[in-house]
């Protein structure tokens, strides 16, 4: 009877000293980018980086400019964009989004589980009609992922997004959590 005592035993503590490696591991996390897209690269760069034959388009009235790029996150491919700061190439945000119909539940949890597992639980979970919102927050960048319900007049999305800070969504700080 003691040797099943002593293994659970030894298992609980296991386990306390793993969940507080990973709370120490995450003490002081910020993020820098999206994977191996970095804050400070200029577009160029990204391009160079990922071998992509994208081009870089620039608005000009805004002077913000995006390349169109494709991530796999979790197993999970997404289509998006890297944004540069307005009038400058210098990278400030990584936008994604998945949108095949039949599997748009699954690509946010599975997006959701891979998020919490690199940054730990979301500082905000938000429950919306339109689907639910995570939203990570660090000194140098938020990171956000939402579901979109499809309605009869739009199809549905998860999105994805890195932002680098200064970054507050005025309805983060407004909304009041619902699950």
């Amino acid at each position: 009877m003691k040797r099943p005592f002593s293994l659970a035993l030894l298992t609980l503590c296991l386990g306390i000293t793993s969940c507080s490696n990973l709370k120490q591991r995450l003490q002081g996390l910020d993020i820098t980018g999206c994977q191996d897209i970095q804050w400070g690269m200029t577009l160029s760069q990204v391009k160079t980086l990922l071998g992509h034959k994208g081009q870089i388009h620039t608005d000009t009235k805004s002077g913000i400019s995006v390349m169109e790029i494709r991530r796999t996150i979790g197993g999970i491919e997404l289509n998006g964009s890297v944004s540069a700061e307005s009038g400058s190439s210098t990278v400030n945000g990584v936008h994604l989004v998945y949108t095949d119909q039949k599997f748009l539940k699954r690509a946010f949890n599975v997006l959701r589980r891979t998020l919490i597992e690199t940054y730990g639980t979301p500082a905000k979970e938000l429950a919306f009609p339109s689907g639910p919102l995570c939203f990570w927050n660090f000194a140098s960048g938020n990171v956000s992922l939402f579901a979109i319900a499809a309605q009869s007049d739009r199809k549905g999305g998860v999105a994805l997004s890195y932002t680098k800070t200064p970054f507050v969504p005025p309805f983060l700080s407004q909304a009041q959590p619902g699950r």
